[in-house]
């Protein structure tokens, strides 16, 4: 009930969030604006007050998808308000290592930072850890950088040296469809580098919201300055919902018919991987086949 969340949502000293989430069922199909009243109504449920929209960078309509969500609803402080709920804009990149980073900041930054490269990242370019750092310390962001699923068999930080993690990443997330194994990963990083942990769903449809999530204290307000800088100083706790499982499998089940039952003619065209000559090779490394669709592109990483 709204009255039961009004001290995490108005004059506040805490808020829920869920951390990882996305708007998109898949990078394929296309952006759908009902989504973002669909997951108001389901974080209103739960007693979520906001989450961070970590939309594939690389999906075809990624920048269409938040343009969108403009042109309906209201941005300010670095977040969207539906009412009264807020979503956060940001990004998941996967590094050329198979690595997900989420970044998360204000429309500007994050068009700032796709634009820092060779190509932009939204076009289908992956950088490789290394030429990630080189940007962004050359340029450098006010966006919040979170390691993704640790654990992930696939996307495992562990394909990163110590050294690249340490500078990549500001904190590091328990993720609900991992979380048996992301904890322990995440504790000894984030021993390790002294980083907050935070909890996200990952979710891609509604019923997988809040499977695990965010709580912030001690803010000040709910922009995106404010509550970057909370998770930064580590004013977070991580709680896993008693129902996670239930809803993992139930916004999976979701996700998996979506996919399956969205017209092939009607999927968004892929965009194709590209790679540096150097990506290439680190791609190659870690998952010995390269895609189907996929170009080496020659030149400096960052433009």
């Amino acid at each position: 009930m709204r009255g039961e969340r009004s001290e995490s949502i108005v004059g506040m000293k805490s808020l829920r969030l869920d951390l990882h989430t996305h708007l998109k069922p898949a990078k394929r199909i296309p952006f759908d604006l009902g989504f973002v009243d669909a997951y108001a109504a389901t974080m209103r449920e739960r007693r979520l007050g906001g989450v961070f929209v970590c939309e594939h960078v690389h999906a075809p309509d990624f920048w269409w998808m938040y343009n969108q969500i403009r042109a309906v609803h209201q941005y300010d402080e670095g977040r969207f308000e539906v009412e009264d709920m807020l979503f956060f804009p940001g990004f998941e990149l996967t590094l050329a290592e198979r690595v997900d980073v989420l970044v998360v900041a204000p429309l500007d930054e994050l068009e700032r930072i796709d634009n820092l490269f060779l190509r932009p990242l939204s076009s289908g370019f992956h950088p490789t850890a290394d030429e990630f750092l080189v940007a962004l310390e050359a340029s450098p962001t006010s966006a919040l950088r979170i390691a993704a699923h640790p654990s992930r068999r696939d996307k495992t930080i562990e394909h990163l040296a110590n050294e690249q993690v340490k500078r990549i990443f500001e904190a590091v997330e328990i993720n609900a469809r991992y979380t048996p194994t992301d904890k322990p990963i995440a504790e000894r990083y984030a021993e390790l580098y002294e980083w907050p942990i935070t909890g996200g769903s990952d979710a891609h449809t509604p019923p997988q919201l809040g499977a695990v999530y965010t709580e912030v204290h001690a803010l000040e307000s709910t922009g995106f300055d404010d509550l970057a800088r909370a998770i930064r100083e580590g004013r977070t706790s991580v709680h896993v919902d008693p129902c996670a499982r239930q809803f993992v499998d139930l916004g999976q089940a979701e996700k998996v018919s979506r996919k399956n039952n969205w017209p092939e003619e009607r999927k968004l065209q892929k965009r194709p991987t590209l790679l540096t000559e150097e990506g290439a090779r680190l791609r190659f490394q870690v998952a010995p086949e390269l895609p189907d669709e996929h170009e080496v592109i020659s030149g400096a990483a960052v433009g």
